[in-house]
């Protein structure tokens, strides 16, 4: 017999785009929830916060930002940084994305 975990996601009453459903937030980790917080292989622990903007123009957020994280870290930038840049990128991405159409539309990538 097979089990298989819910979906760790739920649709965004405001955006309709994906957020980790309320099970999900609740694994806390020195009262982080999993969205905030690294742990690297040698122990490091770092906290990122960033403030939800909302949009709909948020279509491959998720995307982008882990292309960003993998150029920044092929660009050799160490990977603290490289996730803090990213976050950046991607909020201003959110910020200035034009308004295509209906639904949920694209971020501005440059």
């Amino acid at each position: 017999e097979m089990h298989f975990l819910p979906d760790v996601y739920v649709k965004c009453d405001k955006c309709n785009g994906q957020r980790y459903n309320p099970q999900t937030l609740e694994i806390l980790y020195k009262t982080k929830n999993i969205n905030d917080v690294l742990i690297t292989s040698d122990g490091d622990e770092h906290i990122f916060k960033s403030n939800k903007i909302i949009s709909t123009n948020t279509h491959g957020t998720g995307c982008s930002l882990a292309s960003a994280i993998a150029t920044n870290l092929g660009l050799g930038i160490d990977i603290k940084e490289s996730i803090k840049t990213s976050i950046e990128y991607v909020q201003n991405g959110i910020k200035n994305a034009p308004d295509f159409g209906s639904g949920n539309g694209p971020i501005r990538h440059f």
